[in-house]
């Protein structure tokens, strides 16, 4: 997927936003895994989606919200996506975490 210059300029700024409120460097995001659900990086996760208004404070996943501002050029592989996301419970919710209530407002 080709991402176009607007989105991805608004992707750059959530990520160096968040990098920088977590104290996590591009090192620190390039070896992530996610199979190893580092703390760190979950709360730059969580980091990412509460900014973008993709997830409210409370951690609940703004659906309607994403559907309906999503970037068009992305909508067709995100929605069946997000869509998955929908049959997680909140026991399984991999953003429940104690994250630092000032990083992630």
């Amino acid at each position: 997927v080709e991402i176009p210059d607007d989105l991805q300029e608004y992707i750059n700024e959530l990520h160096d936003n968040c990098l920088k409120q977590l104290g996590l460097t591009e090192d620190d995001h390039k070896n992530y895994d996610i199979n190893d659900k580092d703390p760190k990086m979950m709360c730059y996760m969580k980091c990412l989606m509460i900014n973008s208004k993709w997830m409210s404070p409370d951690e609940t996943i703004q659906y309607d919200f994403i559907i309906n501002s999503i970037h068009p050029s992305v909508k067709q592989i995100l929605v069946p996506a997000l869509n998955k996301c929908r049959e997680i419970s909140s026991k399984n919710n991999p953003f429940q975490l104690k994250c630092d209530k000032n990083i992630v407002r």
